[in-house]
């Protein structure tokens, strides 16, 4: 495993970027992209306290870290959080996270006000507009500053914790040829799909994704991880999230554009708590060397993608959710309107 150094790198990576960067590139070398493993749908990597998702750098590493540890629950503490949660907690029911045990650095961002002289606080932020914040920053009378953090998985710990709720308790998303579609139609995407088709691909001159039909695919979740991976390329259209779409005829914009959807695809199907196990490995080893040897000569590409992977992501299940609530309200109507017929007919 190569380890960079603050001379084959522009800036020297911080812990958390290392230990990403570290994890990635050793899978690479042994000729697997980790964003192509056999995942289970165990949910995305989330905080404890908080419920959040992690997004970005964070979300991809502690994915990674889950499928490399075999962590069924995607909860992560600090120990900070962990003390937090024992004051409240009676004795009996208190969590310990046993000397010794390896934890996961995580990068996250801290805000600092010139004005009151102290890092802002959530409630902070309440008080001031978007179009506030911005001004400020650009100013500079609110800077930001990157910290490092160590979280722990849940099952590191030792104690009594709240259920976890996945996806076998929580309303899951249906992911089939309904919910390809629609989406495409509320992004205003042409999709074709048909048994012609030998590839998979998005075309930015139509903007069309082309896709063959399912049962071309050795397996169903291939075919949505497919999907998934062209919708992302979509994304990328002047009218969506305008990102600039290179050709092969450019390698290293290409690799990376690959490389964001890729990981968006991930993201994604974790959203969806759709199974991507089990599924036929897409990506040849040309595709591998291409992401080694450009992550090797700038890391940074790594953490750019995974960030722009979590807006991708969140683009796309931003309308998977209004599809939903649109089944919602429509099944809703139709029971309204069952109950009133029964009604009159009692």
């Amino acid at each position: 495993m190569q380890v960079m150094s603050e001379s084959n790198n522009k800036k020297k990576l911080n812990k958390a970027e290392q230990e990403l960067f570290n994890e990635v590139v050793a899978q690479l070398e042994k000729g697997t992209a980790p964003w192509e493993m056999p995942w289970d749908s165990k949910g995305a990597p989330q905080n404890m306290k908080t419920g959040a998702e992690y997004s970005g750098q964070n979300k991809l590493y502690l994915s990674i870290v889950m499928l490399l540890r075999k962590y069924k629950d995607p909860r992560f503490i600090t120990f900070i959080q962990m003390r937090e949660y024992n004051k409240r907690s009676d004795v009996e029911n208190q969590i310990r996270i046993p000397r010794g045990t390896k934890g996961y650095p995580i990068q996250y961002v801290n805000y600092y006000s010139r004005e009151l002289k102290r890092t802002l606080t959530g409630k902070d932020f309440k008080n001031y507009t978007q179009a506030e914040i911005q001004e400020k920053l650009e100013s500079g009378e609110i800077y930001f500053f990157s910290k490092i953090a160590t979280v722990f998985n849940i099952e590191q710990c030792e104690g009594v914790f709240p259920k976890y709720f996945n996806s076998a308790d929580k309303r899951k998303s249906n992911v089939d040829l309904s919910l390809i579609s629609e989406l495409a139609n509320k992004m205003d995407l042409k999709l074709n799909i048909s048994p012609m088709n030998k590839q998979a691909y998005y075309s930015p001159t139509q903007d069309m994704v082309h896709l063959p039909s399912p049962e071309r695919f050795k397996k169903d979740g291939g075919f949505y991880k497919t999907t998934f991976h062209e919708y992302a390329h979509a994304t990328g259209h002047s009218s969506r999230l305008n990102r600039e779409l290179s050709s092969r005829g450019e390698p290293k914009s290409y690799a990376k554009e690959e490389l964001r959807a890729e990981i968006a695809s991930l993201f994604l199907a974790q959203k969806l708590d759709f199974p991507v196990d089990d599924i036929e490995i897409t990506n040849s080893s040309s595709y591998i060397e291409s992401w080694l040897s450009l992550i090797r000569k700038e890391p940074n590409v790594l953490f750019e993608s995974a960030k722009d992977a979590s807006e991708i992501s969140d683009y796309l299940y931003f309308y998977v959710k209004e599809y939903e609530d649109d089944i919602f309200k429509e099944r809703k109507k139709y029971k309204e309107m069952e109950e009133v017929a029964f009604s009159y007919g009692s």
